[in-house]
């Protein structure tokens, strides 16, 4: 076989075998998020609360007396998030309080606006929390609900609670995006018709309290593409050939 023809073959093979190689997906990391505003937090119940590391069922973000209304709120990632191929994003959202505080009705947004293009305004009364960044709602692969809950993806990317009305849960959203760069996200709490007083909780006030809010991040590896796969197929029977044609000479 030709030196280029060899080459060629060599190259096309490592196009298969490398990604191949990789493609054990690194260990997931827990991601550092901060800095958070929202529209309104309840007295005593600020957004910060939300994101302190405890699962202490008396703390976190509630919405007392705004219910019935929409409310959101964002944050910032400690360090940039993706870079590769594509990010596996797993977020928890912890709701410890009791006496059904869930949260009914939500949807999660990234980011990869500078982070001083949004979050910018006071930490419980951000009127724009979202302010000029561009936002990318997040479709999860994984919805589950540790309490038995029904999770359906509406329309508009949000994820609505009905079915069983458990008195505490955890809700795991797991998404995939090619998004580089992530600096951020927004949570979107959203009234329904369907909770007391619409919501956004399903507390029989419209309530809810989210305890803790965790995200864990991981690249996943690059899949070799179809034309990638068809050239070192192409190049592997060539060489199969050639092999063929020099055994017949030599016999």
């Amino acid at each position: 076989m030709k030196r280029a023809a060899r080459e060629r073959v060599v190259h096309a093979l490592c196009a298969i075998a490398l990604p191949l190689a990789l493609m054990e997906p690194a260990a997931a990391a827990q991601v550092s998020l901060g800095s958070a505003t929202a529209t309104f937090c309840q007295i005593n119940f600020p957004i910060a609360d939300a994101l302190d590391g405890d699962f202490n069922a008396s703390t976190g973000w509630a919405v007392d007396p705004q219910q019935g209304n929409d409310q959101t709120a964002v944050v910032k990632a400690g360090a940039d998030i993706g870079g590769l191929d594509a990010t596996r994003l797993a977020f928890r959202l912890n709701m410890s309080w009791g006496a059904s505080h869930t949260i009914g009705r939500f949807r999660l947004s990234a980011t990869t606006s500078p982070r001083t293009t949004y979050g910018l305004g006071a930490a419980c009364g951000d009127a724009t929390p979202g302010g000029t960044a561009v936002w990318n709602v997040l479709s999860p692969q994984q919805l589950l609900s540790q309490n038995g809950q029904t999770l359906t993806v509406q329309p508009d990317g949000s994820v609505l609670a009905s079915g069983g009305n458990p008195l505490s849960d955890e809700v795991a959203f797991v998404a995939t995006t090619s998004l580089r760069g992530i600096t951020g996200f927004r949570l979107e709490v959203l009234a329904d018709p369907s909770f007391p007083v619409n919501g956004p909780g399903r507390a029989s006030n419209g309530n809810f309290v989210l305890t803790e809010l965790l995200l864990d991040a991981r690249t996943l590896p690059s899949i070799p593409t179809l034309e990638t796969w068809a050239l070192a197929l192409t190049a592997l029977m060539l060489m199969l050939s050639a092999v063929g044609l020099l055994r017949r000479r030599r016999g």
